[in-house]
């Protein structure tokens, strides 16, 4: 299959190719939404945190609420301070 890549025929080549990622790496999955669709993102409950990681977890949100509601490509690699 290694030599069939280089291959004057683009089919071959492609068909090379793909079964050599098919043996690497297994077929593709296929795609369920219904899997996507029930998993839940966990519950905030503020009952499991003490009151001085409220405070803080408090303070995070306040300075989440003042920064730029969108970011632009130029902010990207910059921290946000």
């Amino acid at each position: 299959m290694i030599e069939l890549l280089s291959s004057e025929d683009d089919r071959v080549r492609l068909m090379a190719a793909r079964e050599i990622c098919e043996r690497a790496w297994g077929p593709p999955k296929a795609y369920d939404p219904t899997i996507e669709q029930t998993e839940t993102r966990p519950k905030f409950d503020p009952g499991d945190y003490s009151p001085q990681e409220l405070d803080v977890i408090e303070k995070g949100l306040r300075l989440m609420l003042r920064a730029p509601a969108v970011a632009t490509r130029a902010d990207l690699g910059r921290p946000p301070f």
